[in-house]
C-alpha cells in the first residue's frame, strides 16, 4: 500500500516524547510493510533528522521552513 503522512514538523528518533516521537515509531512501523511517503515542513536545524527517515525506507519531501530568531515578530 503507498502511504503519504503530511506533517507540520520533521519527526526523528530522539526525540524524548510528544508527537515527533509518535510519528517516527509509526513511520518506523508502516515503512516495514508498505511504501511511506513523508511530506513535512523541514528547518535547517531539522536537516540531519532527514537520513534517518531514509534509511528506514521512508521517501522525505520536504518544504523549507525558516526558524524565527525569538523577537517576537514573525
Amino acid at each position: 500500500m503507498k502511504i503519504l503522512l503530511v506533517s507540520p514538523f520533521l519527526p526523528y528518533a530522539q526525540a524524548k516524547s510528544g508527537a515527533p516521537r509518535a510519528i517516527w515509531d509509526r513511520l518506523q512501523l508502516l515503512s516495514q510493510r508498505h511504501d511511506v511517503s513523508l511530506a513535512s515542513f523541514v528547518a535547517p536545524s531539522e536537516a540531519s533528522h532527514k537520513g534517518q527517515l531514509e534509511e528506514i525506507g521512508v521517501r522525505v519531501y520536504s518544504i523549507a521552513r525558516q526558524e524565527h530568531g525569538g523577537t517576537g515578530k514573525a
